[in-house]
C-alpha cells in the first residue's frame, strides 16, 4: 500500500496488489427455521390459494426462543464481519484485511462457541418441544415435518474459512490463453466492484453519522453517543478502509473531519455556539460532498454479507 500527497494532505491510494493485502472470508451460518407452509385447505375460504401463501411455526412461541437466540448469534456474527471487512461480489464472502485477521478469528470463534451451546441445548429438548406442540395444536401437528436428531444437528452450521484471493496464474496463460484473458478480466472486475462497493458503503455511513452530528449542531443538542459514533467511523476509515476509499476528494475531507473532531466532546459543542456553527458548516460540506459522490458510484449488482 502506497501513500501519495494530494493538496498538502496525505491520501491513501491502492498501488500494491489488492489480493496480497488480505483474505477472503467464506462463511456458512445457518440453523433450523422450524416453519412449514400452511396447506391450501387450511387457508380461509376468502383467500385464493393461487395468490396467497402462508407459513406456520412448528413449535410454540416458547419453543421457538432458542432458535431465535441462535439466529441472533448468527446475525451478530455477520454484522461484526460486515463492519470490519469489505464487501465482495459473491454471496457469503467478504474481504478481511491481514491486519484484522487475528481479531476476526477470535471474534468468530467466540460466536461459534455461543452458537454451539445454544444449538446443543435446543437439540436436547427438541423432542419435548415437538410433543408440547402436538398436544397444544393437534390439528397442525405433522410428524414428518420434524427432523431426526441427526438431521437436526446437520441443520445447525457455524463455520468459516479464510482463502487467498489470487488472479489466474501463468500456467493457465500458457495452456488456455483465451480462458486466462477472460478470467483476468473477471478478476479485475471483482476488484473494481469491491473498491466501488467499499466506497459506497463508507459514503453511506458518513452521510448517516455526520448527518446526525450536523442536525444536532443545528438543534444545539449534541449527544456523546453521536461523537463516539463519528470517532468510531474515523477509526474504521484508518483501519478497515485505509487505501480502499481511493477518491482523493473524500480522503481529503476525512482528514478535515479528523482535525475538527480531535479533542472535541459533546459538552464543548453544546456550550460554544461559535464552534458549533463552524462544526455544522463543515459537516454540511462533508455530507453534501459524500451525497454527490455516492451518486457517481456504479455497482453492477447489490451486495450483502
Amino acid at each position: 500500500m502506497a501513500r501519495t500527497q494530494v493538496k498538502g494532505k496525505t491520501a491513501n491510494v491502492v498501488t500494491a496488489s489488492v489480493w496480497l493485502d488480505g483474505q477472503l472470508a467464506i462463511t456458512e451460518f445457518r440453523g433450523w427455521g422450524a416453519t412449514a407452509k400452511i396447506d391450501k385447505d387450511q387457508l380461509p375460504d376468502e383467500l385464493p390459494p393461487e395468490i396467497f401463501t402462508a407459513v406456520r411455526d412448528l413449535l410454540t412461541n416458547d419453543g421457538m426462543a432458542l432458535l431465535r437466540e441462535h439466529k441472533r448469534i448468527r446475525n451478530e456474527a455477520k454484522g461484526w464481519l460486515y463492519r470490519n471487512s469489505m464487501p465482495f461480489p459473491v454471496s457469503n464472502m467478504c474481504f478481511v484485511r491481514n491486519s484484522t485477521l487475528a481479531k476476526a478469528e477470535e471474534v468468530l470463534t467466540d460466536f461459534q462457541r455461543q452458537a454451539l451451546e445454544v444449538s446443543e441445548e435446543f437439540i436436547k429438548v427438541a423432542k419435548k418441544l415437538e410433543l408440547e406442540y402436538a398436544e397444544k395444536y393437534p390439528a397442525f401437528y405433522v410428524p414428518a415435518k420434524y427432523p431426526s436428531e441427526a438431521q437436526l444437528r446437520s441443520r445447525f452450521v457455524f463455520q468459516w474459512t479464510f482463502r487467498s484471493m489470487m488472479p489466474p496464474d501463468e500456467q493457465m496463460k500458457q495452456l488456455l490463453p483465451d480462458m486466462y484473458d477472460r478470467e483476468i478480466s473477471k478478476f479485475n472486475q471483482d476488484i473494481k466492484w469491491m473498491k466501488n462497493a467499499t466506497s459506497k458503503m463508507f459514503a453511506d455511513a458518513v452521510i448517516d453519522r455526520l448527518g446526525q452530528l450536523k442536525k444536532q449542531c443545528e438543534d444545539g443538542t449534541v449527544y456523546t453517543q453521536t461523537i463516539d459514533s463519528v470517532n468510531a467511523l474515523i477509526e474504521k476509515f484508518d483501519t478497515v478502509f485505509d487505501g480502499y476509499v481511493d477518491r482523493e476528494n473524500l480522503t481529503t475531507l476525512m482528514d478535515d473531519v479528523k482535525m475538527y473532531m480531535d479533542g472535541t466532546d459533546a459538552e464543548m459543542l453544546r456550550i460554544d455556539d461559535t464552534f458549533r456553527t463552524v462544526m455544522r458548516k463543515k459537516m454540511t460540506e462533508v455530507v453534501d460532498t459524500f451525497v454527490n459522490e455516492a451518486k457517481t458510484i456504479e455497482l453492477s449488482r447489490g451486495f450483502e454479507l
